[in-house]
């Protein structure tokens, strides 16, 4: 039962080295997408839909942080036990 118990903590370590990697790239292409946003609002007649556009893509993006959040959550319940 041990050799189980250290496979899963290991998973589970790999796992959230994994979710820290990819919530770094997560973050900053939302950061680069804000800078956008705000340089596209500064533009005279820009079209809306390009606008809503990019409100999609800063939403999905939100929305992919809350899951991670949760899986990390999820993770660190696993590697606590």
């Amino acid at each position: 039962m041990a050799d189980f118990s250290d496979d899963l903590n290991e998973h589970v370590i790999v796992e959230r080295k994994f979710l820290h990697d990819l919530s770094n790239m997560l973050l900053i292409s939302q950061g680069m997408a804000s800078i956008v946003r705000k340089k596209l609002d500064a533009i005279p007649d820009i079209d809306e839909a390009l606008l809503d556009k990019m409100d999609k893509s800063l939403n999905a993006s939100d929305r992919m942080v809350e899951c991670i959040k949760a899986h990390r959550g999820l993770l660190h319940s696993i590697n606590s036990d």
